[in-house]
């Protein structure tokens, strides 16, 4: 059995799930058996009680249970169902060694965040791997969070067991400055640093920037990293901001990170991805445009309606459309005045050899114009 770490620093939100995801999809896609499992540092249970606009999406599973929204991307990346085992909380550790304390498990002993907090998670770390050949596990927040110390002093101990059988990718942001006109590496270092301070030495650095072709990331600032991170220029990987994260696997796929891989498997990767990743890549090259509105809640966090979102998108992409949304909101005093406009909605479903007209009188909506229509969320 392996396991691939995927840790974060710098900001949250560079992508960690997406990396993680995709790293999944490799392996599958080269005969593994592949399991994601997902580490938050917070002390909710779950985020079902969470604000959208504190922690994005709730994503449900198949068994009830309400999850991060990375789950839903490890999901739709590995084409898996994933059961409440693939997301832990620190709420959850802490929940059940309470427990257990009260029940008297613990025959008397002081109950300590080392050993017993640091065994629990470990022993989440391996729980029902022994299905699958790679687990991937992700570790929410970034390196230096106060609250997230115990899963990297757990991660550290993890690893000192099992060393041969553990990889550790760790993302960091290095920003642009735009006054001085370079990228700054800084706050990347110091990412490492944390890491190396708690004993825990990344075998892979994946460098998010927000770098284009006018503006790149050249190989002088990822050999100052790799320096800094105490690794070999090739396990140093640039990965910028791509047009949608289903680019990320194809661009991934052309970097040094399959060998990387390969070398940690002992075994040689296919990495033949899906088509729909391949036709996401001409996504924008589409001429007939698609447009959604979604009438909600919550407008200023587009991560609230994630899974609504890529749902719409993997559509678009699959009848080769582009698609064009825009979040509505339902409080909007203007919203009544706008569905006048759109009182009724008509649109063409193509089945086989036969076009019909479809006509929704139930929504009192009206378009004018062709491949337009509203979605209630």
């Amino acid at each position: 059995m392996k396991y691939i770490f995927v840790t974060g620093g710098v900001v949250s939100g560079i992508g960690k799930g997406i990396v993680a995801a995709s790293i999944g999809l490799f392996l599958k896609s080269s005969g593994f058996r592949v399991d994601a499992v997902k580490f938050d540092p917070y002390l909710n249970i779950d985020p079902g009680t969470m604000s959208p606009f504190e922690h994005g999406e709730v994503y449900v599973l198949d068994d009830g249970s309400e999850t991060d929204l990375d789950l839903g991307h490890y999901e739709r990346f590995l084409d898996v169902n994933l059961n409440s085992n693939a997301s832990v909380t620190a709420g959850k550790i802490y929940d059940r060694i309470l427990k257990d304390e009260r029940e008297g498990r613990y025959l008397g002993k002081n109950v300590q965040l080392i050993p017993h907090v640091t065994e629990s998670i470990k022993e989440a770390f391996a729980k029902g791997s022994q299905d699958f050949d790679v687990r991937i596990i992700e570790i929410g927040g970034s390196s230096g969070d106060m609250e997230g110390e115990i899963f990297l002093e757990s991660f550290r101990q993890f690893r000192r067991e099992k060393i041969d059988e553990t990889f550790h990718v760790h993302l960091g942001y290095v920003p642009f400055l735009a006054c001085s006109g370079e990228y700054k590496t800084k706050p990347m270092q110091r990412s490492i640093r944390e890491l190396l301070r708690v004993g825990l030495q990344p075998d892979v650095l994946i460098v998010r920037s927000e770098a284009t072709d006018q503006r790149p990331l050249d190989q002088g600032v990822l050999d100052k990293i790799a320096l800094f991170g105490n690794l070999d220029t090739q396990s140093v990987i640039s990965l910028p901001d791509l047009e949608s994260i289903y680019n990320v696997p194809v661009y991934l796929r052309n970097t040094s990170l399959q060998h990387n891989l390969e070398g940690f498997l002992n075994k040689k990767l296919k990495l033949k991805l899906p088509d729909f990743y391949e036709k996401y890549g001409n996504h924008n090259k589409r001429k007939q445009v698609i447009k959604v509105g979604l009438i909600v809640k919550y407008t200023k966090l587009e991560d609230s309606y994630l899974s609504v979102l890529e749902a719409l998108k993997v559509a678009a992409v699959s009848e080769n459309k582009f698609l064009r949304y825009e979040l509505i909101d339902s409080e909007d005093k203007d919203l009544i005045k706008k569905l006048t406009w759109w009182m009724q909605l008509w649109f063409r479903v193509d089945l086989g050899e036969e076009v019909w007209r479809v006509r929704l009188r139930q929504l009192g909506m009206f378009a004018k114009r062709k491949n337009h229509f509203w979605v209630f969320v």
